[in-house]
């Protein structure tokens, strides 16, 4: 009887332990929540999420398991993070991180946004940074979606320099690469001007030619190689 008593004891202090970290993890969460509804989706915000959604599930395991005892609860917990990782690893993530931030702030939810934080997604960023840039122009800019404009189409250039730059291996070519070039040629007469341009560019042998040497014998970056090779060549 003492044996089956400490069992109990037992249980019902690990079901207390799992009750209250789980109302934790959910005031975190729900903080998070407002925190992420107010001022947009980052990556360590969506990591974080990502992370404390892991443990939930883990305690839960950790309550079940205390009326089924045959629960193989570390082989599930093994399961269950393997999923989560396959579901960040392939959901896309930068790209839908620069999709809900664009969005929200396109329906009104945000007051501004915060450009350099989209910019930071890569090249997933790219076709909504355009998308953006296009439905500014259209709906008509105010003063503070002047600035937006100007700095996104900032962004544009600087991402066809890059582009330019970037060496043409066969591992360069991903799929955001190639969705980010396509969108460029659709940003309107203005930026796909521009990008034309860069595009030129990647055909001229002799001009890649000096960036890549240049950033190979004087060690400094590409960006900084497509300047001063384009003063060379202007």
């Amino acid at each position: 009887v003492s044996k089956i008593f400490a069992v109990r004891i037992k249980k019902g202090i690990v079901l207390i332990y799992v009750a209250a970290t789980l109302v934790l993890i959910a005031t975190a969460m729900s903080k998070m929540a407002l925190y992420i509804d107010s001022y947009g989706l980052t990556p360590r915000r969506v990591y974080s999420s990502w992370w404390m959604i892991i443990l939930a599930i883990i305690f839960v395991i950790a309550g079940v398991k205390q009326f089924a005892d045959r629960l193989q609860a570390v082989a599930v917990s093994v399961f269950v993070v393997v999923v989560m990782l396959g579901v960040l690893f392939l959901s896309n993530m930068d790209g839908r991180i620069a999709h809900y931030n664009v969005e929200k702030y396109l329906e009104g939810k945000f007051k501004s946004l915060d450009v350099t934080v989209v910019e930071d997604m890569g090249d997933a960023a790219v076709p909504e940074l355009t998308y953006l840039l296009q439905c500014l122009e259209e709906d008509g800019v105010s003063e503070e979606e002047e600035q937006i404009c100007t700095m996104t189409r900032s962004v544009l250039e600087k991402k066809a320099d890059y582009y330019t730059a970037r060496p043409k291996k066969i591992r360069a070519y991903t799929v955001p690469y190639l969705k980010a070039l396509k969108a460029l040629e659709e940003v309107g007469e203005d930026g796909a001007e521009i990008v034309q341009i860069q595009l030129f560019m990647l055909e001229d042998e002799d001009y890649l030619e000096s960036i890549y040497n240049m950033i190979q014998t004087e060690q400094i970056n590409a960006e900084f190689a497509v300047a001063m090779t384009g003063d060379n060549f202007a």
